[in-house]
């Protein structure tokens, strides 16, 4: 398993490879995106952004384009970050606000939604998430 550790932050994040069979979509996406972000991937061999997911149900904070992307690609793997939302680095908000989104209403989404609108939510990570830089030969399997 591949797993490393961002530096110089007092909370590490942790990046992992997960199977992309364990994360679940969480928002609806634009194909068209997807397919130009397949193409800007496949161009340059190599995937360079984590996917943060909220840890105990793979449900992907942000970074639902991608997912389908890798998908697209028909990878195996991605490299994700896990976390809950409790934790102090993520914020949520209502996308094109500065409203925060209920916590409680996330929870039962990621549980009784099948998919959430198109831009439902924000998410603010801080300090940044890492990038990362894995030939993408490393996550086809």
């Amino acid at each position: 398993m591949f797993e490393t550790t961002s530096k110089n932050i007092d909370y590490p994040y942790i990046i992992q490879l997960e199977e992309i069979n364990k994360l679940q979509q969480s928002e609806k996406v634009c194909n068209n995106s997807v397919d130009r972000l397949s193409k800007n991937i496949l161009e340059e061999g190599k995937w360079t952004t984590v996917i943060p997911v909220e840890a105990s149900t793979g449900w992907v904070m942000d970074g639902n384009h991608r997912l389908n992307a890798a998908r697209s690609l028909r990878l195996k793997y991605v490299p994700v970050v896990k976390l809950h939302y409790e934790d102090l680095r993520v914020s949520i908000f209502w996308w094109g606000t500065d409203r925060p989104y209920p916590l409680d209403k996330i929870r039962y989404e990621a549980s009784h939604v099948a998919l959430l609108s198109f831009k439902t939510t924000r998410h603010i990570f801080s300090p940044l998430l890492p990038k990362v830089n894995i030939l993408l030969s490393t996550l086809t399997g």
